[in-house]
């Protein structure tokens, strides 16, 4: 998966993602959060699973790439 996001403001962000087994009649099964601190307005930010489908229970690495000022 890629998600792709123009973030405008400094500020903390979050991303959270709501994850759901195919047979699951729960909204969600599983919750990961990941916060981060924009120092000034960026462009072409990439958030990259290391994974292209997601397993209940199964580690998955994000990865944010931007592109000008860091985050942190």
């Amino acid at each position: 998966m890629d998600f792709k996001y123009q973030l405008q403001e400094e500020g903390e962000y979050t991303l959270k993602a709501y994850i759901r087994n195919v047979y699951s009649s729960k909204d969600y099964d599983d919750y990961r959060e990941v916060k981060f601190y924009v120092y000034r307005p960026i462009s072409g930010v990439n958030v990259i699973l290391d994974k292209n489908t997601v397993y209940e229970k199964k580690p998955v690495n994000i990865s944010v790439l931007t592109e000008g000022e860091a985050i942190g």
